[in-house]
């Protein structure tokens, strides 16, 4: 029988890694790669976050998106 932490532990991982692929994907399809334009065209993504944002504003803009879509 397999024991309650380890278990915890690669379910844990298990999810850790679906979000992470699966967040790449969704990401790659709405912003595209270089060189290619996805869902959302980069100019809309460049008047959010500009050529050079901020990382202070940056930081608290993603707190907000967050926090709001969470």
């Amino acid at each position: 029988m397999m024991n309650i932490k380890t278990k915890w532990k690669e379910l844990a991982w298990m999810l850790g890694l679906f979000l992470l692929l699966f967040g790449g994907l969704v990401a790659g399809f709405l912003l595209g790669r270089p060189g290619h334009e996805g869902l959302i065209p980069g100019k809309y993504v460049e008047m959010l976050a500009g050529d050079r944002p901020d990382p202070f504003l940056a930081t608290i803009s993603g707190i907000i998106f967050g926090a709001i879509w969470s």
